[in-house]
């Protein structure tokens, strides 16, 4: 079970350090299968999301060593963002739909973290490259 679990969090790691080509290849997969490309690119969006948030935290933790750190910082401002989002939609509309609100901090979060991957990816080389 050890070696299994092993397994599972190397192959975590290498497809978070390349999370453009599992939404290639998710959408590819799910495009193939269902043959919508909106359905497709939502597909892509949710699972990647969960690949670009590991490979943040590793960045973030390796960068400005954080040690593990970044996992609950960005946890936080998950649940912060979900908070204010649930808030809203209270407001505006008088009642709370928990899962279209936790899609929207979902799908948002893909493109800050798509933004946030990409520069601390061009931080990393800058600063692997002055050394």
């Amino acid at each position: 079970m050890e070696r299994f679990a092993g397994f599972l969090w190397d192959l975590y790691a290498y497809l978070a350090g390349l999370p453009f080509l599992v939404f290639a290849g998710v959408w590819i997969a799910v495009y193939g299968w269902k043959r919508d490309k909106r359905q497709a690119t939502l597909r892509s969006v949710d699972i990647t999301m969960f690949f670009l948030f590991g490979a943040a935290a590793g960045l973030l933790d390796q960068l400005f060593g954080f040690s593990y750190g970044s996992v609950w910082l960005l946890i936080l401002l998950f649940l912060l963002a979900f908070g204010l989002i649930g808030n809203a939609q209270q407001r505006i509309k008088g009642k709370l739909d928990l899962l279209k609100a936790w899609k929207l901090v979902w799908r948002v979060g893909f493109l800050v973290f798509s933004a946030a991957y990409v520069l601390l990816m061009l931080i990393g080389i800058i600063v692997y490259a002055v050394r």
